[in-house]
């Protein structure tokens, strides 16, 4: 298979990532999950999110729309359109699958079936950690 054709096959519909979660699940496999602009890919992207792969056996990447990229960072963003950032991110050897959230919100991960791990980093740290899903305060159960 080609390099391309390696990439391309990790970018997901949420529909098409929910069936490859849920066959990574039954195989017995930790999926992780974390989200991001990830407009200006640089070495602090880059490190935590090999972190946060190292926290399960699977990194699902929910990055976030051109609309919601340009609700939170300003009008002059995103400076890297969608496409481009999708294959940067499905580029990324540690990520296996990449899902564009089209809102800003991460709950939107709550589609994939459960028990799945969000990672989010610590700022003041630069350490991932894992919440489980089950336990976002948006979801309003913990």
């Amino acid at each position: 298979m080609s390099a391309l054709v390696q990439i391309e096959a990790k970018i997901h519909s949420w529909e098409s990532a929910q069936a490859i979660v849920q066959q990574w699940q039954k195989q017995g496999e930790t999926v992780v999950f974390t989200n991001g602009c990830f407009d200006l890919l640089h070495y602090g992207h880059l490190h935590y999110l090999a972190q946060a792969r190292d926290l399960g056996h699977r990194l699902v990447l929910g990055l976030n729309s051109a609309g919601s990229v340009c609700r939170l960072k300003g009008p002059h963003r995103p400076i890297n359109d969608e496409l481009t950032r999708t294959w940067q991110m499905a580029a990324l050897t540690f990520i296996d699958a990449v899902v564009v959230l089209k809102k800003i919100r991460p709950g939107n991960c709550s589609r994939f079936y459960s028990p799945i791990f969000w990672s989010k980093e610590e700022i003041m740290h630069r350490k991932p950690s894992l919440v489980p899903t089950w336990c976002w305060p948006a979801a309003g159960k913990c």
